[in-house]
């Protein structure tokens, strides 16, 4: 596989993680919400926690996207 493949292959994976981190953000809201709904007021803070960590890890993975994309491009313009 050479480094072309090598990237798109990361560049695909780092979109499906960000996929991922985005359904998992949707779900935690979704509990977060019933938990709150339904009077677990002590159990809302630790979702909560939780739910920044999501929205953290996702971030985090699209700046790793935006770094992927920017060097295959700038690879890409150097070919």
């Amino acid at each position: 596989m050479n480094a072309w493949s090598r990237r798109q292959d990361e560049i695909a994976m780092e979109r499906r993680h960000i996929s991922e981190g985005e359904q998992l953000l949707a779900k935690q809201q979704a509990l977060m919400e019933k938990l709150i709904a339904q009077g677990h007021h002590g159990l809302v803070e630790t979702a909560s926690e939780l739910l920044g960590i999501l929205r953290e890890s996702v971030e985090l993975a699209r700046a790793r996207l935006r770094e992927l994309e920017h060097l295959h491009s700038e690879r890409h313009k150097s070919n």
